[in-house]
């Protein structure tokens, strides 16, 4: 009696393919999902960096406003014409963000370069000799 052994592999491996193909798709969907949740946390990032950049760059700008008088030298006025400026050009660039972040963006943003001013550096002391 021969026994053969294609006929005995063939339904098993039958099997095998059948019981694998949905856990391998399954580990495929989950790593496509996986890339996904990132590349909307990577386009994220992007648009909140040219927020941040075109924040700075207005913020600068209405201090520089507000000195020369086009706008009022108030916090708040200077402010408001930030907040303008930069939904204005963030529509523009298809970005859009909730008031509440904008808001807290502008204030680190006026924090960090309030911060970064230096007014006076005391010269190093030199030792007596």
């Amino acid at each position: 009696m021969t026994v053969d052994i294609g006929s005995i592999l063939q339904p098993m491996l039958v099997t095998l393919i059948q019981v694998l193909t949905p856990i391998i798709m399954a580990f495929i969907v989950l790593f496509l999902n996986k890339k996904l949740e990132e590349t909307r946390g990577l386009i994220d990032a992007e648009k909140l960096a040219v927020a941040q950049e075109l924040i700075t760059r207005f913020v600068q700008a209405a201090q520089q406003s507000g000195l020369q008088g086009f706008i009022a030298n108030e916090g708040s006025e200077k402010k408001n014409a930030v907040i303008a400026w930069t939904k204005s050009e963030l529509a523009r660039r298809g970005i859009t963000l909730d008031l509440n972040t904008l808001d807290a963006m502008i204030e680190a943003i006026v924090f960090e370069q309030i911060t970064q001013v230096k007014i006076f550096e005391a010269p190093a002391e030199t030792p007596a000799e």
